[in-house]
């Protein structure tokens, strides 16, 4: 357990039943991007009514799962698992944070393509 602020944060381990199933989500929507993908930028389709509302939900998805792959411990080279959340932490943003987060910001919320649902750029990068 790490103190967070004034809450104890205990790390989650990644192979508790419920992290794998939330890979299997990951997964899941990753392969959804791979096929959604390139009809959206193919056909420069804008998402409308639920398909917006999914994107939306998918984008903060991704977002959590930043969160998630914060606060969930390692397992190093040997297999062995590291529930040190610090190391745990650490590990993670020397290694995947920088992609997880670049892949994860729905960046076009932030420029002229605000009205858009989200699947533009932030699905280009995500496949990657």
């Amino acid at each position: 357990p790490v103190l967070l602020g004034e809450k104890l944060v205990m790390p989650i381990h990644p192979r508790h039943r419920g992290r794998v199933m939330w890979d299997l989500a990951v997964i899941a929507l990753l392969m959804y991007i791979i096929v959604v993908a390139p009809f959206v930028f193919g056909f420069s389709i804008e998402a409308e009514g639920g398909f917006k509302l999914f994107e939306q939900a998918v984008d903060a998805f991704f977002i959590i799962d930043v969160f998630v792959n914060c606060l969930t411990g390692m397992v190093d080279e040997r297999g062995v698992v590291n529930m040190n959340l610090r190391v745990s932490l650490r590990a993670y943003l020397r290694g995947w944070f920088t992609l997880d987060f670049v892949s994860s910001v729905p960046w076009e919320w932030f420029g002229e393509n605000h009205k858009n649902s989200g699947v533009g750029a932030t699905l280009n990068v995500r496949v990657l």
